[in-house]
């Protein structure tokens, strides 16, 4: 059982979980107090901005590229010299691979017994907001879904009716509704948010957004559903596949995405899933944060072999590799 933490999750994605999470950690940050973050998956983005919020690395918690024990251990390790802990989902609540959902946000509360704070996108909704929040508390029954912070909201208005069903229907608890606000949006293009450090004014952006989560958050009701522990049930979930080989990687915050990619090359490898080499070849050429630690002639001289069961998707990714292709090895199972 963990206190002191709370999982920011939500309906969907996009809903504006990484803004709240970021604003979250900026304000208790400010309050004096000591906040460690945490990102569910193998992402880079996120985590560089909810460092630069906290004033401390994030981390990763990942189903697909850490065992259970693994998960565990990185969160008691760096949770253990913090005041709060906040952990950012990816995706909505229920979402992940597994029908099952052992992948899903959820199973990742569960497995670490920390308390969920939904954030809930309500444009385009009223009454409608009840059922969808009944829902998500009524799914995984065992889940603990503390509260639900109302963003996107068109006015004084739309929140009003937006409470009201909330208050009719179910037992949450509203612990914030936050504007429709262009300021606060980050600048999105293909993998998602631009990272913090390609934003010159990214410092400034997150002050912005932590002045609007402190006005429209009850941020001492928030603070004190985070001090409340959830059961943990590890022993419930379906443990993920075992690899026969391990692989340990420590990298400083600059270099997470290569990281996650070598933990991922080497789940895959152990897997042989080989059909995910040229979408991870695809990825290096599109991370600049790459450029000058893994360069795509080396890193295709690795995975080139692998290749040859997944001749069609080939072209589609590795063009723009063609150039390196030549001076691998096997070069006709690469460049077709």
């Amino acid at each position: 059982m963990t206190g002191n933490t709370l999982f920011i999750s939500a309906a969907h994605k996009s809903s504006g979980k990484t803004t709240f999470a970021m604003g979250l950690s900026r304000v208790l940050k400010g309050q004096g107090v000591a906040v460690q973050t945490f990102k569910k998956g193998p992402d880079y983005i996120d985590p560089m901005w909810l460092s630069s919020a906290a004033g401390r690395p994030c981390r990763n918690l990942d189903f697909y590229t850490q065992e259970h024990e693994e998960i565990v251990s990185v969160f008691q390790k760096f949770n253990a010299d913090a005041n709060v802990s906040i952990i950012e989902g990816n995706k909505g609540l229920y979402d992940g691979v597994d029908t099952a959902g052992a992948d899903s946000n959820g199973a990742l509360a569960r497995l670490l017994g920390v308390p969920v704070l939904l954030v809930i996108d309500t444009y385009g909704i009223t009454r409608g907001v009840a059922p969808l929040v009944k829902g998500y508390q009524d799914f995984e029954p065992d889940l603990n879904i503390v509260g639900v912070v109302l963003n996107k909201i068109g006015g004084s208005r739309h929140e009003s009716k937006l409470r009201a069903a909330i208050e009719l229907y179910t037992d949450m608890e509203v612990l914030g509704a936050i504007g429709r606000r262009p300021e606060m949006k980050i600048v999105e293009r293909h993998l998602g948010l631009v990272p913090a450090n390609e934003m010159p004014a990214a410092d400034s952006s997150i002050a912005r957004t932590a002045r609007h989560i402190e006005r429209d958050v009850n941020i001492e009701r928030v603070k004190e559903v985070a001090a409340v522990p959830s059961p943990t049930m590890a022993e419930n979930m379906p443990a993920p596949p075992k690899s026969d080989s391990r692989i340990s990687v420590s990298v400083s915050p600059g270099m997470w995405p290569l990281d996650f990619i070598i933990r991922m090359i080497w789940k895959l490898w152990n897997r042989r899933e080989w059909n995910w080499f040229p979408s991870i070849l695809w990825l290096i050429d599109i991370c600049p944060t790459l450029t000058g630690c893994l360069s795509a002639a080396a890193f295709q001289r690795f995975t080139c072999a692998c290749w040859k069961p997944t001749r069609a998707c080939v072209p589609k990714f590795a063009r723009p590799f063609r150039t390196a292709c030549p001076s691998t090895p096997n070069a006709a199972d690469c460049c077709i």
